[in-house]
């Protein structure tokens, strides 16, 4: 293991610190802790939770108008993001330096990656109906299958609020941004009913750092469900659908655009046949659709599935979670001179236990995966817990994960219709101490293998799996809440080999450091949000050789001031410094921007 400590000293002097002071009174106010369901499938506190889980909150969301799902992400160390020009252009998530297209993306619960080319359209998606987004590191393939190696990222829409309530947002800003949000939320006993939209603009900037021409892009979303019981039966229907357009270039100063569409729409179904059972059946509908407007080329998913979950209780200590996940998928494309029609069906079932006894916890479940094209393979994850003191906790965990190969890298260029999938095996280590309510620190180690890569084989002029990694890393974070102020930092180290080159693999940093802070008085709010990146190998966008895009330091603030009851003004600085740096060689990304805005509840 060859990792940098270095980057770590400084986070863990600052932690130590804040340690010293003791308990803020205010901070052991004894409030209900918020509840997350990402990591077992189940609700569950932060403190319960033995997987690395960040959560990014409604209060955050709304303290960065304008800004995408991407730009709040990046703020979080270890997640690294490679971005192809301004906003709607092409946005990768890079987490625990595996590979793009090894993070799950989900939309309440329901995976958006498309079938086509594997990562999610992290670029397309805005913040307006977003309740919070939750974000377990490490594999997850044994609740969610394919895809779930580096983690998963689940966004949990807008679905629920104590009464009735209405609200309109608008945010101006540099580049000719705007933004226009109406959200209407209504709730009368057990039934419930919303829609919220916005649209966005911009101008955008140039793409590539010899260009001169701003490229722009627009973005129509919306959600809306209904929820009700039925005698005994909760029922609820939802649809979410982003669409737009984004120009882009396919090099300096050739100007493209391209269409965009992706929506999910769900039919879930709640019973408890017993008082000591609830099941769940999910039906949803997946489309990924992006056409490009000067040729001919085109990509397209269209996904059918049912997610059907069972949690049973069983005594105090175990609540049995099990169920079966059917999808029935449709990837049509065309590219450079390649086209395909394939359909593709997945069948697995799935069992997890999760026990808590005096100072034991465990979490142990196994999925069961018949993959049409890539195959029949089993999964596990094993997560133990126990608490060597009232505040500190051991933890170690091994997972399993896979990505089957996607319709792109079975029939487009170079395509092999005979690979097998990716395989992951992941091991850590970690110490909770939660010294008092809203103090949290956390230090995990972990090793991640990941064998059968696919890859480009130049030889044979086709994909294969002919390439493994292994990912070392310690990550260390820390969370405050003391009195009004809200303090959050994180460290990552990490070694992200290609094992079979021994290079550094690309666009991944082998250190990060994020800081944040927060103060929240009765009428306004104000903060500042910073993350420091390590040097990255890349490609170069322009002259295709390899290349070292540069460490770099990004200070975000913002501000909020309630003006009324009704009305509040926000502003965000990105960028505060002017920094110039990449995120993708040759790629430009913003320069200091602007944006204000307000909301206003009707």
């Amino acid at each position: 293991m060859n990792i940098p400590m270095r980057p770590l000293a400084a986070p863990i002097l600052i932690i130590t610190g804040l340690l010293a002071t003791g308990p803020d009174s205010a901070a052991l106010a004894d409030e209900a802790a918020p509840v997350y369901v990402t990591a077992t499938r189940t609700p569950q506190t932060a403190d319960e939770t033995l997987a690395p889980l960040i959560v990014i909150d409604r209060e955050t969301i709304e303290a960065n108008p304008g800004a995408d799902i991407a730009e709040l992400l990046r703020f979080h160390a270890g997640i690294d993001i490679a971005r192809t020009g301004g906003p709607g252009t092409v946005t990768t998530v890079f987490m625990r330096g595996a590979e793009s297209d090894h993070v799950l993306l989900m939309i309440d619960g329901v995976k958006i990656n498309p079938g086509t080319i594997g990562g999610g359209a992290f670029q397309n998606i805005r913040l307006n109906n977003v309740e919070r987004i939750e974000i377990v590191r490490g594999p997850r393939s044994t609740l969610y299958g394919s895809e779930a190696i580096g983690g998963v990222i689940n966004i949990i829409t807008r679905r629920t609020g104590a009464a009735s309530e209405a609200s309109v947002n608008l945010t101006a800003g540099s580049n000719a941004t705007r933004e226009l949000g109406l959200n209407v939320l209504y709730r009368n006993g057990d039934y419930s009913a919303g829609i919220e939209a916005s649209t966005f603009a911009t101008d955008g900037i140039p793409v590539f750092r010899t260009s001169t021409t701003d490229r722009g892009h627009d973005n129509t979303t919306f959600n809306i469900f209904a929820n009700g019981r039925i005698g005994g039966i909760q029922v609820g229907v939802a649809h979410w659908q982003a669409s737009g357009n984004t120009e882009y270039e396919s090099s300096p100063n050739v100007p493209r655009d391209q269409d965009f569409l992706n929506s999910a729409s769900t039919l879930s179904v709640e019973h408890t046949p017993t008082d000591n059972w609830v099941s769940t059946w999910k039906f949803s509908n997946i489309r990924d659709e992006l056409d490009q407007n000067q040729s001919a080329d085109f990509a397209h998913t269209s996904r059918l599935a049912l997610d059907w979950q069972n949690d049973v209780q069983l005594g105090d200590a175990n609540l049995l979670t099990a169920g079966l996940y059917i999808s029935a998928e449709n990837t049509v494309a065309s590219s450079f001179g390649t086209s395909f029609d394939e359909d593709t069906t997945v069948n697995a079932i799935f069992v997890q236990d999760n026990y808590r006894a005096g100072k034991l916890a465990a979490v142990i479940g196994g999925r069961y995966t018949d993959h049409e094209t890539a195959g029949e393979y089993g999964t596990w994850n094993v997560e133990l817990g126990y608490d060597l003191s009232p505040v500190l906790r051991f933890i170690v965990a091994n997972n399993s994960g896979f990505r089957a190969p996607d319709s792109t890298d079975r029939f487009g260029f170079g395509g092999n219709p005979n690979l097998k999938p990716e395989l992951s095996n992941n091991t850590e280590l970690a110490l909770v101490y939660h010294p008092a309510p809203g103090r949290r620190l956390r230090l995990g180690v972990f090793r991640n293998n990941i064998d059968d890569l696919i890859s480009y084989d130049v030889g044979l002029s086709q994909n294969n799996n002919i390439s493994r990694t292994r990912i070392d890393g310690i990550e260390l974070s820390y969370q405050a809440e003391m009195g009004r102020m809200r303090f959050n930092l994180e460290a990552v180290a990490q070694d992200p080999m290609n094992e079979v080159n021994h290079t550094q693999l690309l666009r991944r940093a082998r250190h990060s450091i994020s800081m944040s802070l927060g103060y929240r008085a009765d009428r306004y709010s104000f903060g500042g949000d910073l993350v420091h990146t390590g040097k990255r190998p890349d490609i170069d966008g322009i002259t295709f050789a390899s290349t070292i895009v540069e460490a770099s330091t990004v200070l975000n603030l913002h501000a909020s001031a309630r003006m009324t009851p009704k009305l509040t003004l926000r502003a965000r600085v990105d960028n505060a410094s002017n920094q110039k740096y990449e995120l993708v060689s040759a790629y430009r990304t913003p320069g200091r921007t602007l944006f204000l805005g307000f909301d206003y509840r009707l």
